[in-house]
């Protein structure tokens, strides 16, 4: 099973036009139901807390997986919670990875939605420094609007990006095969 779970990313790697932030949250999105299960399993295995083990097996498996999302989640609603010494200690677990899990998984979401309007920052910061040199050297006020159309073409057209400047620490042999 861990074996499967370490083949996302390389399964992706196939798919050249997958974006950043979806190579990045598919396997999170993969992983995290298989977690949900493991630990519902756990939570069976253990007797199911106030629960208990109904007849049915579906409607045991739900109310485990119910109890597995609420406590991973901390939100841990204590309709069903634990009796036996073995099922608090579980509990206490579970509560303690779901802290875990619930931090990677709000700072992987921060991080990329800071690094999706990373370009933006970047022309804006361009755009300042252009600004403040057009300034200190008394540039035609014509020409620094030459100039701030140009960067907005280059925003508008390229995202802020110089095609050249992205691949010029390639090898010389990779950026002739490229262009």
């Amino acid at each position: 099973c861990a074996r499967h779970v370490r083949q996302i990313k390389p399964f992706l790697d196939h798919f050249g036009s997958l974006q950043p932030i979806t190579y990045r949250l598919v396997p999170i999105f993969l992983t995290l139901p298989l977690l949900v299960h493991l630990v519902a399993c756990g939570w069976i295995a253990l007797g199911s807390g106030t629960a208990g083990i109904d007849t049915d097996a579906m409607l045991t498996y739900v109310k485990a997986v119910y109890w597995s999302f609420t406590t991973l989640t901390t939100v841990g609603y204590g309709d069903i919670s634990a009796k036996s010494i073995p099922q608090m200690l579980y509990a206490c677990g579970v509560q303690v990875a779901g802290v875990g899990v619930f931090g990677f998984i709000l700072s992987n979401v921060a991080s990329l939605l800071s690094r999706s309007d990373a370009a933006r920052e970047h022309h804006m910061d361009n755009l300042d420094k252009i600004e403040t040199f057009m300034v200190n050297h008394q540039i035609p006020v014509d020409l620094r609007a030459k100039t701030r159309a140009y960067y907005h073409y280059l925003w508008t057209n390229k995202k802020g990006y110089h095609d050249n400047s992205l691949v010029e620490d390639l090898p010389s042999k990779l950026q002739s095969e490229l262009f």
